[in-house]
């Protein structure tokens, strides 16, 4: 059927307006995401256009923040040189790699910044969701990035702990342990300059990589939507010839964005995983091996909720990259049974199609330097690994 002028005129008007609010809703998200940046990481991402015109304060900003972070976790190493007589050796290992990880998630936040946004901004072209789904995926990265604060403030409290009266001395030493030997004989400086010292400490410890958990569970949750995307644009679609030409642009889009997925964030997830690997196992060595009844509350509290939350975190980061690919079998499997119903006569288009997704699968796996993929027998490889350790533990003495 032809369609008139007016009509011509509707459909075009209609679909331009779709397009700009679709571009509207993408710079809302991404500016959203930039304020989490600067928050979290007091590092702002900007893009092309931005970057001639981001003013020397910024930048002034975020350099200060990385060297005072980078001043404290030589300090730690410090600290852990000290102990490495009295600590088991395993324990040292997960001490230093937790405290030099969050340096380096933060340097390669700010060096990736602008390759991840754009990675963002070309996931949220094609994961092809409505604006219910996008509100619901603005949300869970607004709860994803509360819950990154809940371990800190627990820690947060025990700094507080030490303005009360009858530990200035305790805050006192503490306070020289940051501030090589400084302190003041006012208490309440000495308070204020411990409270704000430990905030920024903390933040950059346990939000900064909560916020990277929560910034990869978003990209794979988006690259998922991307893959299950096809079903909707070849759902009304008759004519294999326009199906075959459908897949091939869909898969060059999503393995370009899974490219640059495992581009800007492949490094990232690698010290991120063993962040929270070490962390688990220093954690979980603190409470089988301490006699619990003896802990302040202000010290166990943190420790268990901080166990609690990277394993969930952990776990939830490879289950979203695992979902990718079960998504992916699942269109593998769809696209057979469309060529299996289908009375086009080009068997050889028809095979050629069937064996382009029998290899659509392996090809949206999410790896991490090649060392290793995010596929199902990840999951079961990792629990057996904690499981074995947890029984380990539980046969130790507490002390």
């Amino acid at each position: 059927m032809r369609m008139l002028p007016k009509h011509t005129n509707i459909y075009f008007s209609v679909r331009s307006r779709s397009t700009k609010f679709q571009k509207e809703s993408i710079q809302s998200d991404i500016n959203f995401l930039r304020m989490a940046f600067l928050s979290i990481a007091y590092a702002l991402p900007y893009g092309d256009k931005e970057r001639k015109t981001l003013n020397l304060k910024n930048k002034f900003m975020e350099y200060i923040a990385t060297i005072l972070f980078l001043i404290y976790v030589i300090t730690d190493m410090e600290e852990i040189y000290e102990s490495i007589r009295h600590l088991p050796i395993g324990l040292i290992f997960s001490s230093v790699v937790t405290s030099s990880s969050s340096v380096i998630m933060r340097i390669i936040l700010i060096s990736r910044r602008r390759y991840l946004v754009s990675t963002i901004e070309n996931l949220l072209k094609i994961c092809n969701c409505s604006n219910s789904q996008r509100k619901m995926d603005k949300l869970q990265l607004i709860v994803g990035f509360s819950l990154c604060f809940i371990t800190p403030v627990g820690f947060l409290f025990f700094s507080v702990g030490l303005c009360l009266p009858g530990k200035e001395e305790l805050l006192q030493s503490y306070l020289e342990s940051n501030c090589f030997g400084w302190s003041s004989k006012n208490k309440w400086i000495n308070c204020f300059v411990q409270i704000s010292i430990d905030a920024f400490i903390l933040n950059q410890q346990y939000v900064l990589p909560g916020f990277v958990v929560v910034l990869c569970c978003y990209m794979f949750s988006l690259l998922k939507q991307g893959v299950e995307s096809f079903r909707k644009l070849t759902r009304h679609q008759r004519d294999f010839n326009l199906l075959f030409n459908t897949y091939l642009n869909y898969s060059e889009q999503i393995f370009r964005c899974k490219a640059q997925i495992e581009k800007s964030i492949s490094f990232l997830l690698l010290i991120l995983f063993g962040f929270m690997v070490c962390s688990i196992f220093t954690s979980s060595t603190f409470l089988f091996t301490t006699n619990l009844k003896t802990v302040d509350p202000l010290v166990l509290l943190p420790q268990i909720s901080s166990a609690i939350f990277i394993l969930a975190g952990f776990y939830i980061t490879s289950l979203q990259a695992v979902a990718i690919h079960s998504s992916a079998i699942k269109i593998k499997e769809y696209i057979h049974y469309t060529v299996a119903v289908s009375e086009w006569p080009d068997y050889k288009q028809k095979f050629l199609l069937l064996e382009m997704a029998n290899i659509f699968p392996s090809k949206v796996v999410i790896t991490v330097c090649r060392l290793f993929d995010f596929k199902r027998d990840f999951i079961w490889g990792t629990l057996s690994g904690f499981i074995t350790y947890g029984m380990i533990l539980s046969q130790l003495d507490k002390y």
